[in-house]
């Protein structure tokens, strides 16, 4: 058994298949489910009709009891989707004080179409990446398990963000690498270079959004779905989004450094820490121009309607003071910083750990 699980890809595999098990059980028997909503599929629905200003159509639907009930579905304008017989929505389930039920209209059902999405997603991976492709996509491959059966969001409101946050990646980076490498010794230099560089962003995004005052983010743009998160809790979730993003430019950047750090270390006799750094350092400048050139444009994506409602007001000079797009720029100078800082960082760490591997294998041989 040990000697199959040697093999990168057989590791890769187990490793993932053991997650996607522990995620179905989770879906399956740990996580309660939500009494109030159910499916339903409309074999009736009206024209789109207004009411003073609102929008909504009249429902005949089949619900998951094999019930026929009438709900009214409250459209966001005109120009919302118009709901079709054969359609799949969600229903809120309410109890009444006398125990009979009542529906009301949530919203379209789009999780069956998506997850058909993802298993063609899926299976487009495999065909053209092959089983070697697995170990380069295995810190997508390993979190995907965690949000289909919804036990990341279910660990987020539950367990302490920071800890999650620095727990799941340290386990991500160690694995990742283990897998892609198969050295034990590289994969703890890897492991410990982005776990400092994250803790130095980290401090630094905290400098950053003290200094810009992007906590009015939550104020301008409290919606729905901010009306469900506290301002602490706000503040935390800043914080660790800009891990998240720095950490997918800071994994491949190291292993490039550690695993040439290493290869030139043990070519020679001697070390000199600073040439070493230099060295590392130099090799990681087109790793980190591409990825903070990729950053810089993922920034831009998400800036675009921002950018594009400020034009239409006439205040495109005051773009800079939108607390959502200074968010968005703190992001990009964050994660940049953790890019530049990961070459020194991985180099020393690698230089130290083999170094003193050396040493210990000369000592060792001399009391021999």
């Amino acid at each position: 058994m040990f000697k199959i699980l040697k093999n990168n890809n057989v590791l890769a595999i187990t490793i993932l298949f053991l997650f996607v098990l522990g995620n179905t059980l989770f879906f399956l028997l740990v996580r309660k489910d939500d009494q109030n909503l159910e499916k339903a599929i409309v074999i009736d629905a009206t024209e789109i009709s207004e009411d003073g200003g609102l929008f909504f159509q009249n429902l005949r639907v089949l619900n998951e009891s094999d019930e026929k009930v009438e709900v009214r579905a409250n459209l966001k304008s005109e120009d919302s989707e118009r709901i079709k017989s054969g359609d799949k929505i969600i229903l809120t389930k309410l109890l009444k004080e006398d125990g009979s039920k009542s529906y009301q209209y949530e919203s379209i059902l789009r999780t069956d179409p998506l997850l058909w999405v993802f298993l063609l997603f899926i299976l487009a991976i495999f065909i053209t990446i092959g089983l070697e492709g697995i170990k380069y996509l295995f810190p997508f491959l390993f979190l995907l398990p965690f949000f289909l059966s919804s036990l990341f969001p279910y660990l987020l409101s539950s367990v302490d963000l920071y800890a999650l946050t620095f727990i799941l990646l340290l386990v991500i980076t160690f694995l990742t690498t283990l897998i892609r490498l198969s050295d034990l010794n590289l994969s703890i230099s890897i492991t410990l270079s982005v776990m400092f560089t994250l803790g130095f962003v980290f401090f630094l995004n905290l400098v950053l959004q003290k200094v810009a005052r992007i906590e009015d983010v939550y104020y301008s743009n409290f919606s729905g779905l901010l009306s469900e998160i506290s301002f602490s809790q706000f503040r935390e979730l800043l914080n660790v989004s800009v891990l998240f993003i720095s950490f997918g430019a800071l994994i491949n950047t190291s292993m490039e450094v550690c695993s040439s750090v290493k290869m030139r270390l043990e070519k020679v006799k001697t070390m000199d820490l600073m040439k070493v750094i230099r060295k590392g350092v130099e090799h990681a400048q087109k790793t980190a121009g591409r990825e903070i050139n990729n950053l810089f444009f993922v920034l831009l994506g998400f800036s675009l309607m921002s950018i594009f409602a400020f034009s239409k007001n006439n205040n495109v000079f005051n773009l800079w003071n939108s607390a959502f797009v200074v968010q968005l720029i703190l992001y990009f100078l964050s994660a940049s910083f953790a890019v530049i800082l990961i070459a020194p960082v991985s180099s020393l760490v690698t230089g130290i750990l083999v170094y003193n591997n050396k040493s210990n294998g000369t000592r060792k041989r001399l009391y021999v």
